[in-house]
Parts: C-alpha cells; sequence; structure tokens
C-alpha cells in the first residue's frame, strides 16, 4: 500500500516516468484533474511530479478527492 502522507512530504518531486504518469486516464475516474495532488492550472499543476501533467492524465500516486 502507497504512504500517500510521506509521498507529500518527499523534498523532491517525482519524474513523470518515475511515477507512472500518462497523459490519457484509461479511467476517467482516474484522471488527474480528480486526484487530490493535482492543482488548478496556473503553476505546475501536480504536487507530486515535476513536470506539467495534463487534466484527463494519470499516474500510479493517483488518490481520489
Amino acid at each position: 500500500m502507497i504512504d500517500y502522507a510521506n509521498v507529500r512530504r518527499q523534498a523532491r518531486k517525482m519524474t513523470a516516468s518515475e511515477a507512472g504518469y500518462t497523459a490519457h486516464a484509461m479511467n476517467q475516474a482516474e484522471r488527474c484533474d480528480k486526484c487530490i495532488y493535482f492543482i488548478q492550472p496556473g503553476g505546475r499543476p501536480c504536487q507530486i511530479v515535476d513536470t506539467k501533467v495534463a487534466p484527463g492524465g494519470w499516474c500510479e500516486y493517483f488518490h481520489a478527492l
């Protein structure tokens, strides 16, 4: 099981590759814009991935709102 609290505390964000990020979620219920780590557009929209992510993307660390 992933320790989400620990992921948030990491000083270094993960690369998209490390997070298993893909720009298109296979399951629409698990899109980046439905994840607790997603930040609304205007900056880097993910708290744990170091590159910009698409609202419709997905990664292995998805955690529903």
